[in-house]
């Protein structure tokens, strides 16, 4: 059986998602970004058995992620919408390449998108109000991208992310404390990185008071 891609965004689409995609079985990629879509996502997206890439963003989606979304994993882009609640907890059993949930009203926890078996290179978070212990989480060891900014956010930053090789990081606007992890990469993060974490310091912020 063929995989179909089916790319429509930027087609300025009104309206809820429509219906008629829950059909299309065949389907691996979609996307539907960049348009005026209103309304929830719905549950049915789940049911395709060969969906792995899945970009709604950019639109004026409403209420929560269905738990059955994208139960294979690969790519979730669902930026810049109007969306509320909480991560599913069954995204925790999902592998996850690429998942970006910025710029939405979700809360509470998020952690489980992390954790050292997990094959994610990319995850973005920023200015929603996710709000988790990140000393207590376990980064993946390829992770190439973490945006945390605009949260609520505590703990530390793992010393772990000394050994990894990040290309983008920022943590900041959260509520963070200790010691910014020197080492590595982290040479590369300027101040704008970690900045708006009263409990954070160190370079390249200011020194830890003594």
């Amino acid at each position: 059986m063929k995989i179909l891609d089916i790319f429509l965004s930027y087609l300025i689409f009104s309206g809820p998602v429509p219906s008629f995609l829950s059909e299309i079985t065949a389907r691996g990629y979609l996307s539907l970004s960049s348009n005026k879509l209103t309304g929830p996502i719905p549950a049915s997206l789940g049911d395709m058995p060969n969906l792995y890439f899945l970009d709604l963003g950019y639109n004026h989606l409403t209420g929560t992620i269905p738990p059955q979304l994208l139960r294979k994993g690969s790519y979730l882009y669902l930026s810049h919408n109007k969306l509320t609640g909480g991560v599913p907890a069954e995204f925790a059993a999902v592998n996850f390449w690429t998942i970006d949930l910025s710029y939405n009203g979700f809360q509470g926890e998020a952690s489980f998108l992390l954790g050292a078996n997990k094959p994610l290179l990319n995850l973005d978070l920023s200015h929603n109000a996710f709000s988790f212990n990140l000393s207590a989480v376990q980064l993946p060891e390829g992770l190439n991208s973490l945006e945390l900014s605009h949260n609520e956010i505590y703990g530390e930053i793992p010393e772990m992310v000394v050994d990894m090789m990040l290309n983008y990081l920022n943590v900041s606007y959260n509520r963070l404390g200790g010691v910014v992890p020197a080492g590595g990469n982290m040479a590369w993060f300027d101040q704008s990185c970690f900045q708006h974490n009263k409990g954070l310091c160190g370079s390249p912020l200011p020194p830890c008071k003594q």
